[in-house]
């Protein structure tokens, strides 16, 4: 197995990760990504501003609308909302 690289490393250390693009759909890419932060300990956050619950967890709107801090963000959404998340 290869060495993970370093900035990698480094955003695997946070302990609350944000996950924009999240969908009521299975075709999400960033559905399989939360799922795998959250099988491996993380406390995965969705983020989707048109679904009030993924997966019976509270999907927030925004990033600002998470309470509390956030150490890290996943952003896997469309390129033209990834500038906006941005």
């Amino acid at each position: 197995m290869a060495p993970v690289p370093a900035s990698i490393a480094e955003f695997l250390k946070a302990k609350r990760i944000a996950v924009a693009g999240v969908s009521r759909g299975a075709t999400s890419a960033a559905n399989p990504v939360y799922r795998k932060l959250r099988a491996a300990g993380y406390e995965a956050i969705p983020v989707n501003p048109h679904a009030a619950q993924l997966e019976g967890v509270t999907c927030y709107p925004g990033l600002a609308s998470i309470p509390g801090e956030i150490d890290a963000v996943m952003i896997a959404t469309h390129p033209d909302v990834s500038i906006e998340i941005v």
